[in-house]
């Protein structure tokens, strides 16, 4: 069975590699520790609706997108 988590990740990476960024550039433009990406990349930590902001903030998409 895969999770919200799991397709949220998915998508993530995938946005990830086609804008050529590593999970350090987006814990920069997001505002967070490359732990923390790292940890939610992982599966170790759960995505907060703040994160999500701070995510849709550094791909500049709108927070319902992401």
């Amino acid at each position: 069975m895969v999770s919200m988590d799991d397709d949220f990740v998915t998508w993530l990476v995938a946005e990830l590699e086609d804008r050529g960024w590593s999970q350090r550039e987006l814990a920069r433009r997001a505002g967070l520790s490359a732990t923390t990406v790292s940890q939610i990349l992982t599966g170790q930590r759960d995505v907060s609706p703040d994160v999500c902001l701070d995510f849709a903030r550094a791909l500049r998409l709108p927070p319902e997108d992401v």
